[in-house]
């Protein structure tokens, strides 16, 4: 599963303003561990800061809720009730993304899960101290993994997770989600041109003005050459990828994104970037996407309607492929981009 993922996509909000109405305002806040970044035009600062406000508060809800970092949130306490089949009260939320979950669980064979939290825990562990997690251990957390076992009564909000000992694990779906969702409340409040990005999950308003639209430059992996720019609105783009997490065990690398069905972690390098309508989708599907053999990625994208650029490992050279209609790259409408920081360092990555 995806945890702590370092952002593929180098995002400038391109563009200078057009119209005297509206001004541009950036902001940035912690965020599921992460850097969250917004930026929006506005009429002034005061507006551009109440909107910003409401956007971050709206992930900030959402991560108490879906955390598996704090012990006091919905998530977490669910988990902690599960195993005798009870059906238990959640909020409209948790209720949403469990349901996204499990059908895109359903749709990729299990290679998303969110019922991985036992295994990723132990992997997060040993991450930290570069230590391989105990194999007895390992084999009683890999038996509480099962995405059927979440049961759902949409009608009367409620849910259960039915394998005694199973832990809820949301770092493959919910930065997606609450990036989404934050362009929502910011889209339902007036304001249409925006981004939100927090790490490598990022959402997508109506393009700065004077633009065909945001600056998006997909950047896989270190040491990989970046792809060119892309310009995109109204749409979501997330990436999961191992470069910054991974610990190497006797001549192994081991990644941090494990394969539900194997219930181990991936050992060749890979990055997936993945375009799609809704946040929620799109980081489920590139964690999906990297942990699917190469000769079954073009037909879960084709499934979960989503367009994917793929760097993979093959045979100790990378290799880079396009699934579906990955969109070409633009030149900008007559203008210059100006999101890079004006004291020339890196821009969020």
């Amino acid at each position: 599963m995806k945890l702590l993922i370092a952002a593929w996509c180098a995002i400038v909000g391109a563009g200078f303003v057009c119209a005297q109405t509206t001004t541009r305002h950036e902001f940035e806040q912690p965020v599921m561990g992460c850097a969250a970044r917004v930026v929006l035009f506005a009429p002034d600062a005061e507006a551009a800061r109440t909107l910003a406000k409401a956007a971050f508060s709206r992930m900030k809800a959402l991560e108490h809720t879906l955390s598996d970092y704090d012990p006091s949130s919905e998530s977490e306490l669910l988990a902690a009730g599960c195993g005798d089949g009870t059906l238990r009260p959640v909020s409209p939320d948790l209720l949403q993304v469990l349901s996204a979950a499990r059908t895109i669980a359903q749709q990729s064979s299990g290679a998303f899960d969110p019922t991985c939290g036992a295994l990723t825990r132990l992997w997060r562990q040993a991450r930290r101290s570069g230590v391989p997690a105990d194999a007895t251990a390992l084999r009683a957390a890999a038996a509480t993994i099962g995405w059927k076992s979440i049961v759902l009564d949409m009608a009367g909000q409620r849910a259960a997770l039915l394998r005694p000992g199973a832990r809820l694990d949301f770092g493959g779906i919910a930065k997606g989600h609450a990036a989404s969702e934050a362009s929502r409340v910011l889209r339902n409040a007036g304001c249409d041109q925006h981004m939100v990005a927090i790490a490598g999950d990022i959402a997508l308003g109506a393009p700065p003005p004077g633009e065909l639209g945001w600056r998006v430059v997909p950047h896989p992996m270190q040491d990989e050459a970046q792809s060119d720019a892309l310009w995109l609105a109204h749409c979501a783009i997330s990436t999961s990828g191992d470069d910054f997490q991974h610990m190497d065990s006797n001549g192994k690398r081991l990644s941090h994104i494990l394969d539900p069905r194997s219930r181990e972690p991936l050992t060749q390098r890979v990055a997936v970037c993945v375009i799609a309508q809704e946040g929620l989708v799109a980081d489920a599907a590139a964690t999906a996407l990297c942990v699917t053999p190469e000769a079954e990625r073009a037909a879960l994208a084709r499934l979960l309607r989503v367009t994917a650029l793929v760097l993979h490992e093959r045979d100790g050279r990378m290799q880079r492929a396009t699934l579906g209609h990955w969109p070409q790259s633009q030149p900008p409408c007559g203008s210059v981009p100006v999101g890079a920081p004006p004291d020339g360092k890196t821009p969020m990555r």
